[in-house]
C-alpha cells in the first residue's frame, strides 16, 4: 500500500464533519505539512486552498460570488 493510500485518522475529523454539516464553508488553519487539505478532501465536496494566490485573490475580490459558486460543503 502506497503512503498516499493510507490515512492516519485525526483527532479533529468528526468536529470537522460535524463544522461541515452545519456550515456551507469551513476553513482549517494549521502548521505546514499536518494533513490540513488530506483530510479535508476526505470530509468535504470541494476544497478550495486560499494558499494559492489566484484562489484567495477570487475570494477577497468577491467572497460571496465566490461561496456561491463552490460546491457544498467546502
Amino acid at each position: 500500500m502506497s503512503a498516499r493510500a493510507t490515512y492516519h485518522h485525526r483527532m479533529v475529523d468528526p468536529v470537522l464533519t460535524d463544522a461541515l454539516s452545519a456550515f456551507a464553508a469551513v476553513m482549517v488553519v494549521g502548521a505546514r505539512a499536518t494533513g490540513k487539505t488530506t483530510t479535508a478532501a476526505r470530509l468535504a465536496e470541494q476544497v478550495d486552498r486560499l494558499d494559492i494566490p489566484d484562489v484567495a485573490a477570487t475570494y477577497r475580490a468577491d467572497p460571496d460570488a465566490a461561496l456561491r459558486r463552490a460546491r457544498r460543503p467546502l
